[in-house]
């Protein structure tokens, strides 16, 4: 688009810069590939996965070491963004402050928007259970501690998002979900961090380009279930990219069956407390009465067969079973 200066490429473990990596290889476009390990080595799995596409395109990995953040650090944060952008990400500072500033900076920002699934809600009944749904999934902090934070009522943000969420409705959960997780969470929150690194350096973020991303979203949600878009797409430009596991996953997007289990397990983790029969073990279990069947209090003697029959429940998979045991111990 006119633009001059050094394309560099911030890597992590997952897909979304691997395929900007796989498309400027493809095209002979020359870059740099930088990635960070930050003083709590929590992306230390990304560093690996970055090193090994970095391998298979024969180009080198930078890493930035980053220490922890300073107080300096926080401050600016809040100076810059207000709050808009949480204190969670002052790390990120001493990382963009390092890069060039006369350099083109590509992230891999949207594609889990725009090639990922959206409509990955489990069975959904209610604007409510969809409110809390989302608060379970997305929060950064209990529901509790942000309402004590803030001087606002449990009730109040649970009812303030049911009414955002109805005045998005159309066609049904599924899809409100999916306009929340664009226009809420990309368009309202993610774009923070996008504008906090602009004010450091030259991003951009090529998946968000407007032609691009139109014609993304106008993909039907069963193309891309379990990353299958993302898969095809990936090979197309890069079978061995597209082999090399996801960081996140520790699965490469390829394998869509075991990514299916694996969105399967998500949707249960963060469902359990919609599901009726898992709150009545919860409520029991918590005041040590017997009023139901013995052999759901006693989880690792409880069979699939009992926990179908008891309540109905057509499908149980044997993953989930296992999951539902070691939820209920860890609660």
């Amino acid at each position: 688009n006119g633009n001059t200066g050094e394309i560099i490429l911030s890597m992590s473990g997952g897909l979304d810069s691997r395929l900007l990596a796989a498309a400027l290889h493809k095209n002979r476009l020359p870059f740099r590939m930088i990635s960070y390990a930050d003083a709590d080595l929590s992306a230390a799995n990304d560093v690996k996965t970055a090193y090994q596409v970095a391998t298979a395109l024969d180009l080198p990995l930078e890493v930035i070491t980053l220490n922890q953040p300073s107080e300096a650090d926080y401050k600016e944060l809040h100076f810059l963004k207000r709050g808009m952008n949480y204190s969670g990400m002052a790390f990120i500072l001493p990382y963009l402050r390092q890069l060039p500033r006369e350099a083109r900076i590509l992230t891999g920002d949207g594609g889990d928007k725009l090639l990922a699934p959206l409509n990955t809600l489990p069975p959904i009944h209610s604007i409510r259970q969809l409110a809390r749904y989302i608060i379970r999934r997305h929060s950064l902090m209990s529901l509790r501690l942000a309402a004590s934070l803030t001087y606002v009522s449990q009730e109040l943000i649970t009812t303030q998002l049911e009414a955002l969420l109805l005045s998005t409705y159309k066609t049904g959960f599924q899809q409100t979900y999916a306009d929340f997780l664009l226009r809420q969470r990309a368009f309202k929150w993610l774009f923070e961090g996008e504008d906090r690194n602009r004010w450091f350096v030259n991003h951009q973020a090529p998946l968000w380009s407007p032609e691009l991303a139109m014609l993304l979203l106008q993909v039907p949600e069963g193309l891309k279930a379990d990353y299958k878009l993302f898969s095809e797409v990936l090979l197309c430009y890069n079978h061995t990219l597209a082999h090399i596991p996801n960081a996140n996953w520790n699965l490469p997007v390829t394998n869509t069956k075991a990514i299916n289990r694996l969105l399967q397990r998500q949707q249960f983790k963060y469902s359990r407390l919609l599901n009726p029969f898992v709150q009545l073990i919860q409520k029991s279990s918590a005041q040590k009465t017997s009023n139901i069947p013995p052999c759901l209090l006693n989880w690792h003697n409880a069979s699939k067969g009992e926990f179908q029959s008891m309540y109905k429940i057509e499908k149980l998979s044997i993953e989930n079973l296992y999951y539902i045991r070691s939820l209920m111990d860890n609660e």
